[in-house]
């Protein structure tokens, strides 16, 4: 047995407990002591790295957030822009005074730099990080704070996706003259939030809307499609916006689970769209916000599912491929405004921008520019010699190089023996034309639709009709039709009433429209009288196509009343037109100018022939005037610019109202005017600046080169660069260069290796 004994080592004084020997570093010690917990929408704070910085980080998983999968652009899935913007709405949040009370959000100078792409079974990081706003570096004094989200979409880079600047703004006093300035602006908006309901009476179908924002590559699912009771005008929308039921996991158990949702701003910014629907300025592709002047999120926006806020936006082109727009949301009450968004500006994105990494086929990535004689501007005999050096039906595509947007109906004859001409690839460049333009077959009888099924289910971009041309069409059936080319197969072959069917055609031909009929030869003197009874003029180019027992003519016809203006459709106002030109001109120089004048004059136009304006003259001259520039007609100026050259081409370009610059002259320096005009439009679209480069030497043809440049001018085409080659107009288009596209694909990383037969 052993006794206990007392320990007779211990200290002689009490234990301090009041010295803590535990280390622990700043950042474990933020990181254990973390105010706010974890939001699905910002993720968990994060030690800072900086004075007065705040971080949190995060990851997106489609499995915990599914409505993200309700956001797709050309098939992809990606997180909203409005998302960038509600993560930055909820990291101030947390960094508020909570001694006074919040009033609105307000946020400005956003930029959405990238998109964030989902893949499925993937997570996706992401950083969002708050730090003052220094507006110069020896003032240390901040006001607003700046916001940056950044993402990993890998898990090895960092991507900047979105930043700007935000402030929060508190509740004014009640009486102070804040409050009442405040009040007034929220009234005024109201106000006109009551106009444009009463204005915007025209009435769109919620779901034609998003089928046609489908069609362009908005796929919008549940969580994102909450625009309703649409309603719009020219340029202006009033709709109602839905909060949706997302079931989402909020951390944190606050009864406002977010400021607001990415799914109802997103929503918001559908009223854009909405505003110009229908419009000339309507979307054609997909757009994406690029930047936002500013932003104001009231703190008392509703978040109850099913609740409706209404509101109004105004939008508009800004430049060619980008829109902009001012949107306001009113509360369920159309009381208070509660979203107002200034300068949104959404620009066009290139089709595939979001293909996935992964996808190895060959891509549209590099294009030519081609020139291709402009149909339009030519006159019956210059089409026949134009159209004379292309084989078949492929003289009918050319149409498509001068206008993009062109529409092709085929009518299908009532002989069953006979096919369709575009489904049988005679007509070639379909593909292209396709891209932009669009093409009907109309067909007389189920029979002959059953008969072409397995070809139209190859081609499901070519739409189907039943219309018979041989017989009267009402005003509803020929209301908002209306072709740019109407092929036909035969003429004489589509009936009895063969009268009946070219009024009736001719009723759908465009103003400027143009009839296209393959004719057997020994039938094309029947035809064209038939054309000519319907009040058209034709044009037959012979032996086109050829068969064992027939030879095919073409037959062209259009309008008369349309082809006594032989360059396209000619501005009919009346104006003085300046010619400026060099001191010293050649004859064959002067020639031109002659011509030119007589040409001009014979549309109604007064010209400088009289007293010509040379070249360095009084340029306040030219002030509201249009002026056609023949001062490079034989020799470059813009080469060997001087002092006083420059400032001349600075008072006409801020001075003139219309500028056609003529180059008559092979050199690369002729080029520059190219150069300079592009700049000038872009940067001052309401400023006409055209161009025309004559390829050949005119000294010859003087007189034509003379009748050519008076028809670009008088002509009101939206083409603004022309070319002079072989005596013809041509104007330029952008074109996929596929063989280029299939040389890079091949040497693409990962791209598969072809087997080449080569000689031993």
């Amino acid at each position: 047995m052993h006794l206990a004994k007392p320990l007779v080592d211990l200290p002689p004084y009490p234990w301090n407990h009041t010295q803590r020997y535990w280390h622990e570093s700043r950042v474990e010690r933020e990181y254990l002591s973390r105010e706010k917990p974890k939001l699905s929408l910002l993720g968990a704070p994060i030690p800072a790295l900086g004075e007065g910085e705040r971080l949190w980080r995060g990851f997106m998983r489609l499995s915990e957030e599914p409505w993200i999968a309700d956001h797709k652009m050309q098939g992809s899935i990606l997180y909203p822009g409005a998302g960038f913007i509600a993560m930055a709405l909820e990291a101030v949040h947390q960094i508020a005074d909570e001694t006074q009370h919040i009033a609105t959000y307000k946020l400005r100078d956003i930029q959405l730099i990238s998109a964030a792409i989902f893949n499925e079974g993937t997570d996706l990081e992401f950083i969002v990080q708050l730090r003052p706003h220094m507006s110069a570096t020896r003032d240390l004094s901040s006001t607003w704070t700046e916001f940056i989200i950044t993402s990993s979409p890998d898990g090895k880079s960092l991507v900047k996706n979105c930043c700007g600047l935000i402030i929060i703004e508190y509740e004014f006093a009640e009486g102070s003259q804040m409050r009442h300035e405040r009040d007034r602006e929220l009234q005024v908006l109201r106000n006109q939030y009551l106009e444009a309901k009463v204005l915007c009476r025209n009435p769109i179908s919620r779901q034609d809307f998003y089928t046609d924002l489908a069609s362009m590559g908005f796929e919008y699912g549940p969580a994102f499609a909450n625009l309703s009771d649409i309603h719009n005008r020219d340029g202006q929308s009033v709709c109602t916006v839905e909060i949706p039921d997302i079931q989402a996991k909020f951390s944190g158990g606050n009864e406002r689970p977010h400021i607001i949702h990415p799914g109802v701003l997103d929503a918001v910014f559908h009223l854009a769209f909405a505003a110009v629907k229908g419009s000339k300025a309507d979307l054609t592709a997909t757009v994406v916000p690029r930047f936002i002047d500013e932003v104001t999120i009231s703190a008392k926006v509703p978040f109850k599912p099913g609740t409706k806020l209404s509101g109004y936006s105004n939008c508009g082109k800004h430049g060619f491929k980008e829109l902009t727009s001012d949107i306001v949301m009113l509360d369920e009450n159309e009381h208070l405004p509660i979203v107002e968004i200034g300068g949104l500006l959404c620009a066009e994105i290139a089709a595939a921008s979001f293909s996935s990494a992964n996808d190895t086929s060959a891509r549209s990535i590099t294009s030519k520019l081609v020139w291709r004689p402009a149909v339009e501007f030519l006159t019956f005999e210059e089409q026949r010699m134009a159209l004379d050096k292309w084989s078949g039906l492929d003289k009918i595509s050319k149409h498509h190089h001068s206008n993009p947007a062109l529409s092709i109906l085929e009518f299908i004859p009532e002989s069953q023996d006979s096919g369709s001409l575009v489904l049988s690839k005679k007509l070639n460049g379909l593909g292209r034309i396709l891209k932009t333009g669009s093409v009907t077959i109309a067909y007389q009888d189920e029979t002959i639709k059953t008969k072409l099924q397995t070809d139209l289910e190859l081609n499901q971009s070519i739409a189907v009709e039943l219309l018979n041309a041989s017989q009267e069409m009402s005003a509803e059936t020929l209301k908002d039709r209306a072709y740019d080319v109407i092929l036909i197969s035969g003429l004489s072959i589509n009936g009895p009433k063969l009268d009946m069917a070219a009024e009736t055609i001719a009723k759908l031909m465009k103003k400027d429209g143009k009839i296209c009929i393959l004719e057997a030869e020994n039938s094309t003197n029947g035809t064209q009288d038939l054309l000519l009874k319907a009040h058209m003029e034709t044009m037959v180019i012979q032996n086109v196509e050829k068969t064992q027992s027939q030879q095919w003519n073409l037959v062209i016809a259009k309008k008369i009343e349309e082809s006594r203006a032989n360059s396209g459709t000619e501005t009919s106002a009346q104006e003085h037109i300046v010619l400026m030109q060099m001191a010293n001109l050649s004859e064959a120089a002067q020639s031109v100018v002659s011509d030119l004048a007589t040409r001009l004059e014979k549309s109604g136009h007064t010209t400088t022939t009289t007293t010509p304006f040379i070249w360095g003259s009084d340029m306040s001259q030219l002030h509201g005037k249009s002026c056609i520039s023949l001062v490079e007609l034989e020799e470059p100026l813009l080469r060997d610019l001087t002092n006083h050259d420059f400032a001349f081409i600075q008072q006409l370009i801020l001075g003139a109202t219309d500028i056609l610059w003529v180059v008559g002259f092979n050199d690369p320096s002729a080029a520059m005017v190219d150069g300079l005009a592009r700049s000038v439009r872009n940067e001052t679209p309401s400023l006409s600046f055209r161009t025309l480069h004559a390829e050949e030497q005119y000294s010859s043809s003087a007189a034509s080169l003379g009748d050519l440049i008076g028809r670009v001018f008088s002509s009101a085409t939206e083409d603004d660069e022309f070319l002079v080659r072989d005596h013809l107009l041509h104007v330029s288009r952008i074109e996929e260069d596929e063989a280029l596209n299939e040389q890079i694909n091949d040497i693409v990383p990962g791209a598969q290796d072809r087997i080449l037969s080569m000689p031993l």
